[in-house]
């Protein structure tokens, strides 16, 4: 994936110049101009893991693992790839999430406390959650998702089976995070955690699937996951 685009879009968000973003790798250790930063923002030239981890570090964020197709190269339908792009994405909260549709109806450009720059192709809704709770916590699982980690939404894709889902039962004010489980015309919602309680449960035909995860990252500061 080019990351050029992504990262002079974070940059200009930040209101910061080539320089202010050199000097912040270099409090990193990490030596590199503006000359090689411009050519990697336009795609002119690559960027080793080493710097695109610290400049990603600067941005205060860091890419940890891709939820969907994760052993597939990412495919993007024409539809999709014709989809307004916007890198940086609104971290919402569970109560916005349950009604994220209307609240973009009424406002196309919602302002957050918070935007944070969503690394996968993604749709011009797209949003982000930061998780709390247990629920979905699998040590011994492939994918493992932890308190405080931050997973991206977009409600333009469609859920299928096994897809990670942000979803709203009729008589909630919040959506829930679980995994979709689909067995033939019935449809089950699934937690990861093998010791939660009422683990799998039916998915009530009053349910709204409000955006089906697309990718998650943590604080570069924190520990990375181990899988």
């Amino acid at each position: 994936m080019n990351y050029g685009s992504l990262i002079r879009k974070a940059r200009k968000f930040r209101k910061w110049t080539l320089q202010d973003l050199a000097g912040e790798l270099a409090d990193q250790g990490i030596e590199i101009d503006t000359g090689n930063l411009s050519r990697i923002e336009t795609g002119k030239q690559g960027i080793s893991s080493h710097v695109l981890d610290g400049i990603l570090c600067s941005f205060g964020i860091s890419i940890e693992a891709l939820l969907l197709k994760a052993s597939e190269p990412l495919e993007c339908s024409d539809t999709k790839t014709t989809l307004e792009k916007t890198a940086l994405c609104p971290v919402i909260s569970w109560n916005q999430a349950a009604n994220w549709q209307d609240i973009r109806v009424r406002d196309k450009s919602p302002m957050g406390d918070e935007w944070l720059i969503c690394p996968m192709p993604h749709g011009p809704d797209t949003y982000a959650l930061r998780l709390s709770g247990e629920s979905m916590q699998d040590p011994y699982g492939d994918i493992h998702f932890d308190d405080g980690d931050i997973v991206f939404f977009d409600p333009a894709e469609t859920a299928g089976n096994n897809s990670f889902i942000a979803v709203k039962e009729s008589d909630e004010a919040e959506v829930t995070f679980k995994q979709l489980i689909i067995e033939g015309r019935t449809k089950y919602l699934k937690a990861l955690n093998p010791d939660w309680p009422d683990r799998i449960t039916p998915v009530k035909n009053s349910a709204v699937i409000c955006g089906v995860a697309i990718c998650k990252y943590r604080s570069c500061v924190e520990r990375p996951m181990e899988r």
